[in-house]
């Protein structure tokens, strides 16, 4: 049974990979629509830029899963050149 630290690792490290396809496409402030939710990742200074809408990247759909595994509605995480954050769809 993994405990939650090891959870919140995992996650962070998934994120990691995701921030590098984004850091090497370029992109800045991006929103990537999940089945369950809304990722936003800004990559620091980058706030007051327009978000870009994504409809894909790669392993995002398995964070999300490991975040509704984990019972989340929320999520807060601080990467290496960016803050990702991930809010439950209303439905």
């Amino acid at each position: 049974m993994t405990t939650l630290l090891e959870e919140r690792l995992a996650t962070r490290g998934r994120l990691q990979a995701v921030e590098d396809d984004l850091m090497a496409a370029a992109k800045r402030n991006v929103t990537i629509e999940g089945a369950a939710g809304v990722f936003t990742w800004v990559l620091r200074g980058a706030g007051r830029e327009p978000a870009e809408p994504m409809t894909f990247v790669d392993d995002i759909q398995e964070v999300e899963d490991m975040i509704l595994v984990a019972g989340l509605d929320e999520v807060l995480e601080m990467t290496q050149h960016g803050t990702f954050t991930w809010a439950r769809n209303a439905n």
